[in-house]
C-alpha cells in the first residue's frame, strides 16, 4: 500500500499479518506541510496505533541527526520531526536495531535510554 500521509489510519484498518513500513522518513516528509499542532496529534496517533496494533510492525528510519545541520528552515523540521518520532518510537519498540554498513547493531542491548543517564 501507499499511504503518503494517513499511515496511522492504515496501520489501524491493516490486515492481520506482518507490515512493513518503508519508510517513516518519507512519510515525515510527507507531512511536513502540517503546523506543528496538527503534526503532534498526528504522530500521537500514529504512536497509539502502533501500539494497540496486534500486528507484527517493522519500521525503517533513515538517521539524519549524523550529519550536517541543514540549513534551511524545512530540512531542520524534518530532522527534528524524524528524530523525534523515530525516538518515540524506540522507546515503545520491543526491538530497535541500527543498520550500518551492512551490520544490524542491537540498540537495546548495547545502550540505555539517554533518560535513564541523568
Amino acid at each position: 500500500m501507499e499511504v503518503p500521509e494517513r499511515l496511522p489510519e492504515a496501520i489501524a484498518q491493516a490486515p492481520s499479518g506482518c507490515l512493513l513500513v518503508d519508510s517513516l522518513g518519507t512519510w515525515v516528509a510527507n507531512c511536513l506541510e502540517r503546523a506543528d499542532q496538527d503534526w503532534e496529534e498526528f504522530s500521537v496517533q500514529l504512536l497509539k496505533n502502533l501500539q494497540i496494533s496486534p500486528n507484527q510492525l517493522i519500521l525503517v528510519a533513515e538517521e539524519t541527526g549524523w550529519g550536517v545541520v541543514p540549513p534551511y528552515p524545512s530540512g531542520r523540521q524534518f530532522r527534528d520531526r524524524l528524530g523525534e518520532l523515530t525516538q518515540q518510537i524506540g522507546a515503545i519498540a520491543d526491538e530497535v536495531y541500527l543498520a550500518i554498513a551492512g551490520r544490524a547493531v542491537n540498540l537495546a542491548a548495547l545502550g540505555q535510554p539517554l533518560q535513564d543517564l541523568g
